[in-house]
């Protein structure tokens, strides 16, 4: 952005006959700036210009209807700018127009701030590289201009974490400020979704969204938020439910497990990541298909569930990751809860050979809260989309270390997806009996 050619400007003021914009227009006239003032009401607007004269200045009045986006754009034109279609006559500052007013950068900052807090103006102009672009503020001039909480809502360690650190960082070079970690596990990530619905939507309070607190745990539980309560940069990843055993363990396969656990109900203990997640789910279904009774610890994350399992507190943890354990040998996979074997490890059977037709996954999608403003949104989409053409190979990599497996997909193919799940979740939620009342 050139900031010399973009703070010698003139003030326009749309609307400015009456209202918000006659107070636009005076307020920023006592702060010194020439005005522009068009409208319709030529009549009502050279009293509006009058009251600006009153204080010592002067203002061109100029009869344009801003309705009609052939006059703003030639008006623009005029101001060495261009217009966007659209606008109508609101009454707010819609844009800037060249001429000799010369202030510095700074003086002009601290008056458009004085004005806004007068007036409570909710509009301010949209500036571009070559040129101006009236219209309303997109959230996105200044954004981000410190650095922004990335909120992980499971403990630290598990493929939440870890694989949306390797995202985050290569996005923080295109965004220009770091992306912090913030930890608020608890609730199967309900906790910390729970916080980012509530956080100011301005963009700098990010959540690792997944499809368990999103749209699993609204079905199950009283939560006062639904997946439709947050904009998405777009899935990244995933992972497929699955169950890791210690290498030393007896079994094999699923079909092992399910075996011992007809031979003794409730003497095979297994893990999970949270009560009421997408791995509770695979259990109950598992349970209920196999006429099995297992006892079942839930924790608050898949490190956890792990840890537990190769301390020997549970048999097996259904998880979505193997804590980056599966190079060193030290466990095995039994099971996998997709339709297919996964690509990257085929040697994995799936829960439907096995007999059991169960698939669920998780998917991992950044997110901000419903409301924040579309520059601010295409801003992180557009840092993640280059993150991924730049870093792809790298940022796989990265994930498959921890068994996150990159699937790109665009915003409105993650709100389609997710919309399907709940159905297919709640549907699922309805034969097992937890859908909450």
């Amino acid at each position: 952005m050139n900031t010399q050619r973009l703070w010698g400007k003139t003030a326009i003021i749309t609307g400015s006959s009456r209202g918000l914009g006659r107070a636009m227009a005076v307020a920023l006239a006592e702060e010194g700036a020439p005005l522009a003032l068009c409208d319709v009401d030529l009549e009502n607007m050279q009293r509006t210009a009058q009251k600006v004269k009153e204080l010592g200045r002067d203002a061109l009045a100029l009869k344009v209807d801003v309705s009609k986006y052939g006059e703003v754009q030639g008006l623009m034109e005029l101001g060495g700018g261009k217009a966007r279609n659209g606008l109508s006559d609101l009454g707010f500052l819609c844009g800037l127009c060249v001429s000799k007013y010369k202030k510095k950068e700074g003086n002009m900052k601290g008056m458009v701030k004085k004005v806004l807090a007068r007036v409570g103006i909710i509009f301010l102009v949209c500036f571009m590289a070559g040129g101006i672009t009236a219209g309303p503020v997109t959230g996105a001039e200044k954004y981000p201009d410190r650095p922004i909480n990335l909120i992980v809502p499971y403990a630290p360690g598990g493929a939440a974490d870890l694989g949306s650190k390797v995202l985050a960082e290569k996005m923080a070079e295109f965004l220009g400020q770091p992306i912090m970690s913030q930890y608020k596990p608890g609730g199967g990530g309900s906790l910390g979704a729970a916080f980012v619905a509530k956080a100011k939507p301005d963009g700098y309070t990010i959540l690792v969204g997944s499809s368990t607190p999103l749209v699993l745990s609204p079905i199950v539980k009283k939560m006062d938020y639904r997946w439709e309560d947050f904009l998405y940069m777009g899935i990244y990843g995933g992972t497929p439910i699955w169950v890791p055993v210690k290498k030393d363990a007896p079994w094999s396969t699923l079909k092992d497990l399910v075996d011992a656990a007809k031979k003794s109900p409730g003497s095979v203990i297994v893990g999970s990541y949270g009560k009421l997640t997408a791995a509770d789910f695979v259990i109950e279904m598992l349970s209920k298909q196999a006429g099995i009774k297992l006892t079942h610890v839930p924790y608050k994350s898949t490190a956890e569930a792990i840890s537990a399992m190769l301390g020997g507190h549970v048999q097996a943890s259904f998880t979505t990751g193997a804590g980056g354990l599966l190079d060193s040998g030290s466990i095995k996979i039994i099971g996998v809860a997709t339709d297919q074997r996964l690509e990257p490890l085929p040697d994995i059977p799936t829960f439907k050979e096995m007999g059991y037709p169960i698939s669920l996954s998780a998917w991992y999608s950044l997110c901000v809260p419903k409301g924040t403003p579309k520059g601010v949104v295409d801003t992180l989409v557009a840092a993640q989309e280059k993150a991924f053409a730049k870093y792809g190979q790298e940022i796989r990599a990265g994930m498959a270390r921890v068994e996150v497996w990159t699937s790109p997909h665009t915003p409105q193919q993650t709100a389609a997806r997710f919309s399907r799940e709940y159905d297919l979740i709640y549907k699922v939620a309805s034969e097992i009996g937890v859908v909450a009342k």
